[in-house]
């Protein structure tokens, strides 16, 4: 299995922080290169412990302080710690990710970056504030690290899902899509008070049967790795408005799309490849689509 773990601290040790709890606050001033040490050590205890550890983030959405494990931290006290650790975690093989909040934090990127040239590897965003485009044109690599689907129904993920998180996304230079949670049961838990009452993992466990069952994030990311393997490079595609996709040349040479049918309507899909590779698709109303060519 080709895994690979993201570590995205959410708070720091209540003695670092400005509420002295790991509920809420922010980190403390005079605590950026304490907490900066700390960071490097659990990455290499984490290395060490064989943890295909890929990247860390500095905190997770340091603009929002919540009544569970968080912390806020501004551009000056992110770009610090950077500094201090970026060279290190780089020469163990591990990236640094950038900011790692909503697209509507742009700037926040933007100036992060610019105080810490060369430190971070990638910009991160989740999707809960603004829209993809805002991630175009960054000097690093995007990666969308966290959305959740809530009571949406099926047909409104997919579309949201496949306009949003997939092609604007992927358009506006995202080389990355990472869902949250993994599994919840029946009730949205396990979780702390005060977290989300309605987020939906990829699978859900009934909390009195123990019956295992996919929700449709799961199938989006289902569709996109199987039409973009790891190493993909996105290549260009056209289509009309109502079937946005996006195709990608695999490290395998086979060419993968990945698209919707965002209408009302059955619709037969006709794909052709760089190569003249031609096939079509019955494809039903607001359903997701995967064709992959091999080499």
């Amino acid at each position: 299995m080709d895994l690979g773990v993201i570590a995205t601290p959410w708070s720091a040790p209540p003695s670092m922080k400005t509420s002295g709890s790991i509920a809420g606050g922010a980190l403390a001033t005079r605590d950026e290169g304490q907490y900066a040490d700390l960071l490097l050590a659990q990455s290499r205890w984490l290395v060490a412990a064989g943890v295909p550890l890929r990247a860390i983030t500095i905190t997770n959405e340091p603009g929002y302080s919540a009544p569970y494990p968080s912390m806020t931290m501004t551009d000056d006290q992110m770009s610090t710690v950077a500094l201090k650790i970026g060279a290190s975690l780089r020469s163990d093989g591990v990236e640094l990710w950038a900011v790692d909040h909503n697209w509507a934090d742009r700037s926040r990127v933007d100036n992060v970056l610019r105080l810490a040239p060369g430190a971070f590897a990638k910009a991160a965003f989740h999707c809960y504030g603004g829209t993809p485009n805002q991630m175009a044109g960054l000097s690093v690599p995007t990666v969308v690290t966290e959305c959740t689907g809530t009571n949406d129904s099926w047909e409104g993920t997919f579309r949201w899902d496949a306009r949003n998180l997939v092609a604007d996304s992927i358009r506006a230079g995202s080389t990355g899509l990472l869902m949250w949670n993994l599994v919840l049961d029946s009730s949205s838990g396990p979780k702390l008070p005060g977290g989300c009452s309605n987020c939906r993992g990829l699978l859900t466990i009934d909390s009195v049967s123990g019956a295992i069952t996919a929700t449709p994030e799961f199938y989006t990311l289902a569709h996109l790795s199987r039409a973009a393997a790891a190493g993909a490079i996105v290549i260009d595609s056209t289509s009309s408005t109502d079937v946005p996709v996006v195709a990608f040349s695999n490290p395998d040479g086979s060419i993968g799309v990945f698209g919707l049918n965002d209408t009302t309507l059955s619709q037969t899909i006709a794909l052709q490849s760089p190569g003249g590779q031609q096939q079509r698709l019955m494809v039903g109303a607001h359903e997701l689509f995967t064709v992959r060519w091999s080499a």
